[in-house]
């Protein structure tokens, strides 16, 4: 009998545990980068020992650094687990909790975190703490940075999420695009330049961070990866300039080096009114030349494996995909207004389904799409009468009859229904709709590599098939 009852306890106990576990991945944080991206949940699926850069920071290096294209140029793999608000407390226990799985040759840290310490915002306090597994750096990390509340809530994680049950989404029960830490923002926001700063002055970081800092180099010696540290561009006040001039002279002492990209505009080729996003942060633009000198530095000075032909690293050229489609979806396919020319971008389109459907009087007499459509493949039928059609790489999966039908299938995180009672047709994306115009032809674009909708158009047909948003 106390067999049974201990074996009874034992399954039940797992069943708890299973339970519990299949719960946390629902609840569990999911944001470093913002929109539902955490490089740490990639971060900690990896095998042993693959990373060779590895990037540390605020959101000021996750928005300057494109992983993406240091892999594409140079095939160097690199990992960025930047944070939000990071502060150096958060970088050194990032970078502890880094070390158990990988042995990074190069640590490349972004340095605004020499300017400040602490966490003003709890979203960003959350975002440093939670994704951390439990262990004794866990522990550490919440001891030290958690100033106000308890520090278990934090390492329990439980008391702290168990509250988004109120704001769970689709995104929480999805599988997501591959993210290796860069976010690419594409808005431009014109910033004045940094203050006047002579190079003279020299501003020592606060006790706490220099013990940070020390406890980073003593890593560094430890374990053996050479250390970066480099400050991205943006409108720098000059105390901030004078902690960077100090630091810099402190970590040569020890042979680190220090990129002050501050104030190097004319070389990196930025302009203040096309690369940042708002004072702090450079938009894609912008990373693109911060990444450019990162990369020819890195490729320049230390020993790394181009690593774009090794299987072991497909993670690598998936997240390149990933990022090559934001690129596309922004400034290609949501930037082209003309009927001709977006008929002929969809022919090109590889990696997403579209949806093209015809509504109310949807010919027109000022234009001849034919060719465009047959390169589509929609042939003749497109003037027999209204219908859908669904595309994917060239080919034809689903042209309607004309009639009533219902035809479902399955999208990368998503659904989709197309379906006509009494001649109305109508296409939902995870039961959404995104039509456009009840006259003309409306198209969805839906991204199969990163799980949204790219881009839902309309072309009114009375106007020549003028655009409608």
């Amino acid at each position: 009998m106390r067999l049974k009852r201990l074996a009874c306890s034992i399954l039940f106990c797992g069943i708890f545990l299973l339970l519990s576990a299949k719960v946390y991945d629902v609840l569990s944080w999911k944001d470093t980068a913002g929109d539902y991206y955490s490089s740490m949940d990639t971060f900690h699926a990896l095998d042993e020992d693959l990373v060779d850069v590895l990037f540390l920071g605020s959101s000021r290096c996750y928005c300057a650094v494109n992983n993406a294209m240091l892999w594409e140029d140079y095939g160097i793999c690199s990992m960025n687990l930047a944070i939000s608000g990071q502060d150096m407390a958060g970088t050194y226990h990032s970078l502890v909790d880094a070390l158990k799985t990988q042995s990074p040759d190069v640590v490349c840290i972004e340095a605004y975190g020499l300017t400040f310490e602490g966490y003003s915002e709890v979203g960003n306090l959350y975002r440093n703490t939670l994704p951390f597994r439990f262990s004794l750096n866990s522990l550490q990390a919440a001891r030290e940075m958690v100033t106000e509340g308890d520090p278990r809530d934090y390492w329990l994680k439980w008391p702290v999420i168990h509250t988004r049950y109120k704001e769970l989404g689709r995104l929480d029960f999805s599988e997501r695009p591959p993210f290796v830490g860069y976010h690419a923002e594409f808005v431009t926001e014109a910033i004045p330049a940094s203050e006047a700063y002579d190079g003279q002055e020299s501003i020592a970081p606060s006790s706490t961070i220099m013990d940070y800092l020390q406890r980073i180099l003593s890593l560094s010696q430890e374990k053996g990866f050479q250390l970066l540290f480099f400050a991205a561009p943006y409108a720098a006040p000059r105390t901030d300039q004078a902690i960077y001039h100090y630091a810099q002279d402190y970590l040569a002492q020890y042979d680190v080096p220090f990129l002050n990209l501050v104030n190097r505009d004319e070389e990196l080729g930025i302009q203040a009114d096309q690369d940042f996003i708002n004072w702090f942060h450079t938009n894609y633009f912008g990373a693109q030349k911060v990444t450019r000198i990162l990369g020819q530095y890195l490729a320049t000075n230390y020993l790394l494996y181009d690593r774009r032909n090794d299987p072991r690293y497909d993670l690598w050229n998936r997240d390149a995909q990933a990022r090559g489609h934001e690129v596309q979806n922004q400034l290609t396919i949501r930037q082209t207004f003309d009927l001709y020319a977006y008929l002929d971008m969809l022919a090109d389109l590889k990696g997403y389904t579209i949806f093209l459907s015809t509504d109310g009087e949807y010919l027109s007499d000022y234009m001849d799409i034919q060719e465009g459509l047959e390169n589509l493949g929609i042939k003749e039928e497109f003037y027999e009468g209204r219908h859908v059609w669904i595309l994917r790489d060239g080919k034809v999966l689903f042209c309607s009859s004309g009639t009533d039908y219902l035809e479902t299938g399955d999208l990368f995180n998503g659904e989709y229904v197309a379906s006509a009672v009494d001649d109305v047709h109508s296409v939902l994306i995870n039961r959404l709709a995104y039509d456009k115009t009840t006259d003309g032809i409306n198209i969805i674009v839906y991204d199969d590599v990163l799980g949204e909708v790219a881009d839902a158009i309309g072309f009114y047909a009375p106007l020549g098939y003028a655009v409608a948003k």
